[in-house]
């Protein structure tokens, strides 16, 4: 009777039924929670603590929904049933409607409440995928049927000690039966084989309802509860589905009143065969809620990379996302890449190279060491012939690289080629002397010392001076034509030493760089020269 009661207040409220659709936008100003559930359109509030209740809130008078504020939080409600949550996508709304029970003492039965269950005349449906008839109880008999009386069935739960309720309902203090399709009305009624007697210890009461299976979990009960005095006694959820409109996709769609269709844009229709009726849904790659016009809006996958796998590089589309491999890879991007990534590739190859460069690296700074260490076995110093030329030169210290002890004026003859090669030596291009000056300086300075020379060795001079010791013509010297003398004596010095001197300028000038070992080799200097000059020169 209360039941029918709260229709009848909501078909006053509503006399004549509003044809919403999700082409019409609800009032913004529209309840969208009560308590802790939210309530989406198609289903509106009815806030019992509002004067005036807009009935565009809801698609019809069937989605309304009261919110009662006299609880703390406020509660939900369909009908009289409490409502836990709703669900747009699957077309679902969980309820709580209490269990059928009767309890026993010694004396007989205390207690029997059966339930009688009715979801009105709107688009519900008890789930028939969802629900389970449920009994708990040592001897306990649970049996359902509709209003109309169309059909039957029931389990029977049977235990003979006190056991641990766990995994799944077999028969032993506990058992389940599947519900009929299309259920609108259900009677629920319990009785009991013997009373109870020989489980009164630890069974004194038996329980059958209807139970969710996503959430029910048969662990949470045991055989020795009592509606009346377990206070953490549970009761389980109960599934109902609904469908927007009693009637087929194609009957819905092909309406010239497009307006009465209640799905909006970008989604699809889909028919409950529990339901009789169709519910709307967003297509794939948009989410949102299908009844309102522009509900179901386009998911960036992009952004979900744990939902929406991309191995490559993601670009969202309009309802769907593309996924391309990374470079030198290949595949569809969202489930597959094949190949090698270039970064990986370069990766490879800029460690294959940076092995090469430092074993390259390592090869030179062992040669290096090797070489200065056979520069030092030889009595080596770590500079350079030029270096150690110019260093005696400014510090008046030729004789030091001498390989022979020289007179005065020997000295001071060495001295005036020495600066000459200075000069040849200078690291400004400026300032050094080109080949034609240094030959006519060299030929000044022999004619000044004619006589000396003359004494010791006209043939050689002779040849050096390309026959005519008198001209002031370039001089030439292959130094394949010095003849190696055996030793190095004050009669050969005063006339090899400045062809000596001349030809390490003529080197240096014409390779802008040190000379190394084989091109003073071709100075066939005599040992002690040889040996002075090289010591003092990297290989």
């Amino acid at each position: 009777m209360q039941i029918c009661g709260f229709w009848f207040v909501m078909s006053l409220l509503w006399c004549i039924e509003t044809r919403a659709s999700a082409a019409v936008l609800p009032p913004g100003d529209c309840p969208k929670t009560c308590g802790n559930v939210n309530v989406p359109y198609p289903f509106g509030i009815n806030d019992t603590s509002a004067r005036i209740v807009n009935p565009r809130c809801a698609m019809n008078h069937f989605f309304m929904l009261t919110c009662n504020w006299t609880y703390n939080p406020p509660a939900l409600y369909f009908g009289n049933i409490p409502v836990q949550n709703i669900s747009v996508d699957e077309g679902t709304m969980s309820v709580t409607i209490h269990e059928a029970f009767d309890c026993y003492n010694e004396t007989g039965l205390t207690k029997n409440i059966n339930r009688w269950m009715k979801l009105g005349a709107g688009p519900f449906r008890f789930s028939d995928t969802r629900n389970k008839l449920t009994a708990v109880g040592c001897d306990t008999i649970a049996l359902m049927t509709d209003a109309e009386g169309t059909f039957g069935s029931g389990c029977v739960s049977l235990c003979t000690e006190n056991i641990t309720l766990e995994d799944s309902c077999s028969g032993i203090g506990c058992c389940q039966t599947a519900v009929p399709r299309s259920l609108k009305t259900l009677n629920i009624t319990i009785q009991s084989a013997d009373n109870h007697l020989d489980v009164l210890d630890f069974n004194p009461c038996g329980f059958a309802f209807l139970a969710d299976q996503r959430t029910f979990n048969v662990s949470n009960f045991r055989l020795s509860d009592n509606p009346y005095s377990t206070k953490d006694y549970v009761t389980p959820d109960v599934v109902v589905e609904w469908v927007v409109r009693e009637e087929t996709c194609e009957k819905a769609q092909s309406r010239s009143n497009t307006s009465e269709y209640a799905c909006g844009d970008n989604t699809n229709c889909t028919f409950s065969e529990n339901g009789m009726g169709y519910r709307c849904l967003c297509r794939e790659g948009f989410t949102g809620n299908p009844y309102l016009q522009q509900g179901c809006q386009d998911i960036d996958e992009c952004k979900e990379p744990e939902k929406y796998p991309c191995e490559g590089s993601c670009k969202n589309t309009i309802g769907n996302y593309t996924c391309s491999c990374p470079l030198g890879m290949h595949g569809d991007g969202k489930t597959d890449c094949q190949g090698f990534r270039i970064t990986t590739l370069a990766t490879v190859l800029g460690a294959l190279m940076l092995v090469s460069i430092i074993i390259f690296l390592i090869v030179i700074i062992w040669k290096k060491r090797r070489k200065e260490k056979n520069f030092l076995d030889n009595g080596g110093e770590k500079t350079n012939i030029i270096q150690k030329f110019l260093s005696s030169l400014e510090n008046k210290k030729l004789s030091e690289i001498l390989c022979f002890n020289a007179t005065d004026e020997e000295m001071e003859e060495i001295g005036v080629f020495a600066e000459l090669a200075k000069q040849c030596l200078s690291s400004n291009g400026v300032n050094r002397p080109t080949m034609k000056d240094v030959a006519e300086e060299l030929g000044r300075l022999m004619k000044l010392h004619q006589s000396l020379w003359a004494q010791q060795n006209s043939k050689e001079t002779d040849n050096f001076l390309g026959g005519d010791s008198s001209s002031y013509l370039s001089i030439e010297i292959e130094t394949t034509k010095m003849k190696q003398p055996d030793t190095l004596n004050m009669t050969t010095f005063s006339f090899e030493y400045p062809a000596v001197v001349f030809e390490l300028v003529s080197i240096i000038f014409q390779k802008k760089a040190l000379p190394n070992k084989s091109q003073f080799s071709k100075l066939q200097f005599s040992d002690c020269v040889w040996k002075n000059v090289y010591q003092y020169s990297p290989e």
